[in-house]
């Protein structure tokens, strides 16, 4: 129960930070270190949140949704994520499969990026290529030559669109993201993800 209990609160933790960095998208940091030490402050009047009420879901659930400094409602999405979160990770405890609670959480925090900013954070790319490869690396010596095939003729259809239209037909991040995944599936499993 402890250990269940452990699992959901760190689901529920990513949930938040992941949260913070989309909220903050568009913030610049001098270095990771500063990124990863930065505190959490309200949303109203960007006053610091206290260590007390940084505990995912039950500091909402204790403040009554509202914020502890101005007492302005919260946003729902933090229950929502926190919770969702939580259960992502219960659940991948419960049937011994953390691994793909956490692909769960970095493919959603892709799709919710991508659609509002159109844009693959490279730090995403990043955590998800270490996830094929802690998950997945017995199988990317048969996979390697199909995924680079792949990054090779999505790199040009790329440049391409780039020389021709004079624009991006797709990104580089996508490309690198399918790469990964492409490491992962192979060929022709990949297949189905482009189409």
């Amino acid at each position: 129960l402890l250990h269940l209990m452990l699992f959901s609160l760190l689901g529920a933790s990513l949930a938040s930070w992941m949260i913070y960095e989309f909220d903050n998208y568009d913030q610049r940091y001098t270095s990771v270190l500063k990124r990863l030490s930065v505190r959490s402050k309200c949303d109203y009047c960007q006053e610091q949140i206290s260590y007390s009420n940084l505990v995912p879901v039950l500091s909402y659930i204790f403040l009554g949704g509202k914020t502890s400094c101005c007492s302005t409602k919260l946003s729902k999405k933090y229950i929502i994520f926190e919770s969702f979160g939580a259960l992502i990770f219960a659940a991948g405890y419960l049937t011994n499969t953390l691994e793909i609670s956490m692909l769960v959480f970095l493919i959603t925090f892709i799709i919710f990026n991508d659609e509002k900013y159109k844009e693959i954070p490279i730090w995403i790319n990043l955590s998800l290529f270490s996830w094929v490869i802690t998950f997945g690396y017995e199988l990317i010596e048969n996979n390697f030559l199909p995924a680079l095939y792949l990054a090779f003729t999505l790199m040009l259809i790329y440049l391409f669109f780039l020389k021709v239209r004079r624009v991006e037909g797709l990104g580089l991040a996508d490309i690198i993201l399918l790469f990964s995944i492409s490491l992962y599936l192979g060929f022709p499993d990949f297949l189905y993800l482009i189409t």
